[in-house]
């Protein structure tokens, strides 16, 4: 069973698939200087979780696509909880949530499905 997903207290659905990056913020100073030499200042290290979604529905379904939409909504900072690739355990960090897509792949019976899609990127 999958580790669960929670969005400001709020259970989500597990995602279908999600990639993780490990980022670190510099100062305009790094760079290299003349003889080639790197060098590097770092601020912070953060994490981005770029997040898939298949056949969410929008009816039909326990979880749909309105459900999802109305507690995932772009540029919100909140709480996630998820696993975390780095610690094999969920984790709690600050996020806010980059732009949110759903794309129409396929209807059937009259209920369309989506591929929804969001990063949440570390505070």
């Amino acid at each position: 069973m999958a580790r669960a997903w929670t969005w400001n207290g709020a259970t989500i659905k597990t995602p279908s698939e999600y990639s993780w990056l490990y980022a670190d913020l510099s100062t305009e100073e790094t760079g290299r200087s003349l003889d080639g030499t790197a060098y590097k200042d770092v601020v912070a290290v953060k994490r981005t979780l770029n997040c898939t979604w298949w056949s969410m529905r929008d009816s039909g379904d326990t979880y749909t696509t309105v459900n999802w939409l109305a507690a995932i909504k772009a540029g919100v900072f909140g709480t996630l909880v998820y696993p975390d690739p780095s610690s094999a355990t969920n984790i709690t960090k600050t996020f806010y949530t980059g732009d949110v897509e759903c794309t129409q792949y396929q209807v059937k019976n009259d209920i369309a499905e989506y591929k929804c899609t969001v990063s949440f990127i570390e505070q």
